[in-house]
């Protein structure tokens, strides 16, 4: 069985990347939230806003399917687990790439 926190620790690791890259990234910034199919960017936000919107959607996720779990969560281990290092990955890919976009020599 997996542990229960381990889930929890990896959305916290999330929540130090976005706070790494906060100070990464210039007062005013707006980074990136999507792109189009040629790489352009479609939109962007806040930086506070975009580097939060991934750890806490992760919470909200997590939060609902523990909450809608009840007792049978222990069964769910695996899959919180699952979830939650997808959640990492993608916000470790949108991190980098935010980044790129926001430090190009071309701003």
């Amino acid at each position: 069985m997996t542990s229960m926190w381990l889930p929890w620790a990896i959305v916290a690791l999330m929540f130090l990347t976005s706070a790494w890259a906060f100070t990464q990234t210039p007062e005013g910034a707006r980074l990136p939230m999507q792109w189009g199919i040629r790489g352009d960017v479609n939109w962007r936000a806040p930086r506070a806003v975009a580097l939060l919107f991934s750890p806490v959607l992760a919470v909200i996720t997590l939060g609902l399917l523990y909450w809608l779990a009840g007792p049978s969560l222990a069964e769910l281990g695996w899959l919180t687990l699952f979830i939650a290092a997808i959640f990492a990955v993608t916000h470790g890919a949108y991190v980098f790439f935010a980044l790129r976009d926001v430090n190009a020599p071309n701003k």
